[in-house]
C-alpha cells in the first residue's frame, strides 16, 4: 500500500478551485498540496476537472523531475504519523437497499418511466431487477444505481434525477442533479433531526465510493459472456436492452477505468465504449488504458461512435445511450 506526500486539494467550495493553466477556464483546476504542511506546489502543478475538453494534468512527480528538486526522491514515501491510508471497500445495510427497491415506488421513478417509452414493460422490469435500480426521495422521482460486488453486497450507490421525457439528467441552477447515495442518506438524517448512524459515518470517512463497476455482479454470474464497459450506469442499462450479447457495466467516470476496479474481470473479453468527445480525446484515453491493461484481460476499444457521430454530437459529448435513444425516436 503506497502513501503520497502530495495529494490533490479536497473540494471545499468554489474558492478551492482555480483557473486552469491549460484551457483558461475558471474554477476548474485542482492543485496539489503537501499532506505534511498543507502548502501548495507551484501554480501550474495540478489537474483540470474538464478531462475531455482540456485534459491538463501536471503531477508532482513531473514537477520534481523537471525541476530537479530533491523532493522528487520522496514523491512516494511512507511518512511519519500523518499517513493517508487507502480507502476501504465498505457496504450498505441490506435494509437501506431493500427499501429503495419497493415495486410500489417505481411508478414515480423518472428513469423507469423514461425507459418504458421505448422498451417493453417486461424487459424494463428485468433490467430494474437485474441491476438493482432503486428509487430515492432525495429528489422527486430520483433513481439509485446501486453497486453490487461479487458477494452480493452493496458497496456504494449513485443518485440521479432524470427528465422522464428526454432521459437527460436534470439540472437545478446549472448544476446536475446527481450525488452519492451516502450523501443523500446523510442529508436525510440531518434534515429529520436524527443522528447519523455509526456505519454511515464510517462509510463517509473511510469508504471507496465507486470501488467496483456498476453491474459487476451480473458479469460474475455469466463468466463466459463478453463484457462491455461504458461510463454511466444509465448507458449500461439502456445498452443492455439493445445488445444482449454483452454484459454491460459502467465504470462511473472516464478516469476511473483501472485494474483495481476491474480486478474481478481478469482474463475476460472486454470491449470499451468511450463517450463521444471533441478530437476523440475520450477514445484516445481509453485506448491508452486498454493498451496498459493488455496483459490483464483481452481488452479492445469500440470505434463505432467515432465513425457515426456528427460534429455537433461530438461537441455535445454524447454517449452510446444518447445515440440509441436518438435512433429510436427518429
Amino acid at each position: 500500500m503506497g502513501y503520497f506526500k502530495f495529494i490533490l486539494e479536497k473540494y471545499k467550495g468554489p474558492n478551492s478551485r482555480y483557473t486552469c493553466v491549460g484551457c483558461g477556464k475558471r474554477r476548474q483546476f485542482s492543485r496539489y498540496i503537501s499532506i505534511e504542511t498543507g502548502e501548495y506546489l507551484a501554480d501550474h502543478v495540478g489537474i483540470c476537472n474538464r478531462k475531455i475538453q482540456c485534459g491538463y494534468h501536471y503531477s508532482p512527480k513531473q514537477y520534481f523531475a523537471d525541476t530537479g528538486l530533491c523532493e522528487a526522491v520522496n514523491y512516494r514515501t511512507r511518512i511519519g504519523p500523518r499517513l493517508v491510508p487507502s480507502k476501504q471497500i465498505m457496504s450498505f445495510p441490506k435494509g437501506i437497499v431493500k427499501k429503495s427497491l419497493l415495486v410500489s415506488s417505481y411508478k414515480r421513478n423518472s428513469f423507469i418511466n423514461f425507459l418504458l417509452k421505448f422498451i417493453d414493460e417486461k424487459t424494463v422490469s428485468n433490467l430494474v431487477e437485474d441491476y438493482f435500480i432503486g428509487t430515492s426521495n432525495h429528489w422527486p422521482g430520483a433513481t439509485v444505481f446501486w453497486l453490487i460486488d461479487g458477494k452480493g453486497q452493496c458497496v456504494g450507490g449513485q443518485v440521479v434525477s432524470f427528465d422522464s421525457t428526454t432521459g437527460h439528467t436534470l439540472r437545478v441552477k446549472g448544476k446536475r442533479c446527481t450525488t452519492w447515495a451516502h450523501k443523500a442518506l446523510q442529508q436525510k438524517f440531518v434534515e429529520e433531526g436524527r443522528g447519523v448512524p455509526v456505519w454511515l459515518k464510517e462509510y463517509i470517512e473511510h469508504a471507496e465510493k465507486f470501488p467496483v463497476p456498476f453491474g459487476l455482479h451480473l458479469a460474475l454470474q455469466e463468466q463466459n459472456k463478453p463484457v462491455a464497459i461504458v461510463e454511466a450506469p444509465k448507458t449500461a442499462v439502456i445498452a443492455s436492452a439493445f445488445f444482449s450479447e454483452f454484459i454491460w457495466l459502467a465504470i462511473g467516470s472516464l478516469s476511473w477505468l483501472n485494474q483495481q476496479r476491474l480486478h474481478s474481470l481478469a482474463g475476460r473479453e472486454i470491449v470499451l465504449f468511450p463517450d463521444i468527445s471533441m478530437n476523440g480525446r475520450a477514445f484516445d484515453l481509453w485506448s491508452a488504458k486498454a493498451n496498459e491493461l493488455k496483459d490483464f484481460a483481452n481488452i479492445t476499444v469500440s470505434d463505432f461512435l467515432e465513425h457515426v457521430a456528427t460534429g455537433e454530437e461530438k461537441v455535445k459529448g454524447l454517449d452510446l445511450a444518447d445515440y440509441l435513444i436518438r435512433c429510436y425516436f427518429n
